[in-house]
């Protein structure tokens, strides 16, 4: 649903597919991977097969945003 790499999630909202461990939350468009904090507590809405392939959708890892504002003080 997003690209390659992408996968809907199964029948089982909580059970990733095989070779998709990577939990993506389009509503925040923030991607999670099973060593990550909140992996457990994200719903999956969608699946990635890495990384990259999540991050090639437009999703990003929890806390990368950059603060333009403080950069530029």
């Amino acid at each position: 649903p997003h690209g390659p790499g992408s996968r809907a999630p199964l029948d089982d909202v909580s059970e990733a597919p095989e070779g998709f461990p990577i939990k993506g939350n389009a509503q925040s468009m923030l991607y999670h991977t099973p060593d990550s904090r909140y992996y457990k507590a994200t719903k999956a809405e969608v699946w990635f097969d890495t990384v990259e392939s999540a991050e090639a959708a437009g999703f990003a890892a929890p806390g990368s945003a950059t603060n333009d504002d403080e950069e530029n003080d």
